[in-house]
């Protein structure tokens, strides 16, 4: 992962924090993984979807 994207999930985290919401410790523990390197955010994602039964839908259509 690049720095670029390491900032990104710094201000998610940050924007999730100054909202006062708390990711569960299985995104949290998935977001250290996708840092490290070992998890792809795209796994991380469908871990997660999975995890609470969403399906994923096209954005735009």
């Amino acid at each position: 992962m690049n720095s670029k994207e390491t900032r990104r999930i710094e201000y998610v985290l940050t924007t999730h924090a100054i909202e006062k919401l708390t990711p569960s410790e299985k995104a949290v523990g998935l977001c250290r993984k996708v840092t490290k390197g070992t998890v792809s955010a795209d796994a991380a994602v469908s871990a997660l979807l999975k995890e609470y039964g969403v399906k994923r839908m096209r954005a735009h259509g």
